[in-house]
């Protein structure tokens, strides 16, 4: 079928559909793009979530330093530029000294101080206070009851601290009858030591790797966290929080209450991968010079051990205050690097450049005959 211009209808509308697209493309490229502000709108909000996700610390100190740091940097180095014919050098140095020294030392003091005292004492003297001393108590009755072929064996020694402390923390939680089978447990707890062994060893920009194994770990917790939500939904003392249980000290003197989460998790692990790891390559080293009962020896060294983990986390938060408050007591020095203010070169003349540092009063004679002279005036025709 034909139309008028001598188009077939197929045509008509093929040239009909060309039309229009080259009328939309003409109108789109007419239009404003915005392309770039999407794509700064993207990296802005995915900076913003890496500094969010990178810590407390991080997001303070780049908060810092673009708020404070490099704005007081750059005013200083503006500062009566036209006065004295060039950039203020000395005033932008002494503003990024005080700037960039004393807000991430906040930080950097503290941290330097965990760090020395973590190679020092370490990782089990990171853990808090009160599950460090339970952790060790159970230990060290955990050997007691060992028999030397554990003892000798760092994966059933490990087996062994895990059972008896899940054992003391449900009975203490529970109660005495409880039974709960502790294998899921005690896997989980290997798997996890064994997924953070992982963690140590990627590096650091492999972040699909950190993901995969963070989210193993975590799905190890959350098999762990079911079993205990479903106990405690079960149990009306213990209803206020599903993942509450209370670690014992002891014969079940003085529980601790908490919760059986990730933090707990990662503590527990924490203390196994270093004193029982500790222990056992003890005994494996002087295997051959222990003259006592391997039980007795074990307990010995494990008391020491436990105690050189306390004093560590006893003495590495004082140090770090102290070290901060020291740094705090120097800022003032900051503040008077030079003895003169950078910030008025240019407006004044330096101290060095005035040979006469004494008063003058245009106009005015100051000398000790002017005065005399005044008196005399004053006094004219004498006093009566």
């Amino acid at each position: 079928m034909r139309l008028g211009n001598n188009l077939t209808v197929r045509q008509k509308s093929s040239y009909t559909h060309y039309a229009d697209a080259r009328k939309f493309s003409k109108a789109k490229k007419q239009q404003a793009s915005f392309g770039s502000v999407g794509l700064a709108s993207q990296a802005t909000a995915g900076f913003m979530q890496w500094m969010q996700n990178a810590g407390f610390v991080a997001e303070f100190t780049i908060q810092d330093m673009l708020g404070t740091n490099f704005p007081r940097t750059a005013k200083g180095l503006d500062r009566n530029r036209e006065e004295i014919g060039h950039p203020n050098y000395a005033a932008a140095t002494e503003a990024a000294t005080r700037e960039f020294l004393t807000g991430p030392s906040m930080f950097l003091i503290p941290m330097a101080v965990f760090a020395v005292t973590r190679k020092a004492f370490k990782e089990a003297s990171f853990i808090h206070l009160n599950p460090l001393k339970r952790f060790g108590n159970n230990f060290e009755k955990t050997i007691s009851s060992s028999t030397d072929d554990v003892l000798r064996n760092p994966a059933e020694l490990k087996k062994s601290f895990y059972n008896d402390l899940l054992d003391n923390i449900f009975k203490t939680t529970f109660g005495e009858d409880f039974k709960i089978n502790k294998k899921p447990f005690v896997n989980g707890f290997l798997k996890i030591e064994e997924e953070k062994d992982k963690l140590k060893n990627i590096k650091f920009y492999d972040r699909k790797a950190k993901k995969q194994v963070k989210s193993t770990i975590g799905e190890q917790v959350g098999i762990m966290q079911e079993i205990i939500s479903k106990i405690n939904k079960n149990n009306s003392n213990n209803f206020s929080d599903v993942y509450g249980v209370k670690l014992p000290f002891g014969d079940k003197i003085n529980p601790y209450s908490m919760r059986f989460d990730s933090s707990f998790v990662d503590d527990v692990t924490k203390y196994s991968k270093d004193v029982v790891t500790k222990l056992s390559n003890n005994i494996a080293t002087k295997a051959d010079n222990i003259t006592e009962k391997l039980s007795e020896y074990a307990l010995k060294t494990v008391k020491n051990i436990n105690l050189r983990r306390l004093g560590g986390r006893m003495i590495s938060s004082p140090l770090a205050l102290i070290g901060t408050c020291a740094f705090c007591s120097i800022i003032p020095n900051l503040y008077s690097r030079n003895e003169e203010f950078p910030g008025l070169d240019g407006l004044v003349k330096k101290n060095n450049q005035n040979t006469d540092k004494g008063v003058k009063f245009s106009g005015i004679n100051t000398s000790s005959n002017a005065f005399d002279q005044f008196t005399k005036v004053k006094n004219k025709g004498g006093v009566k």
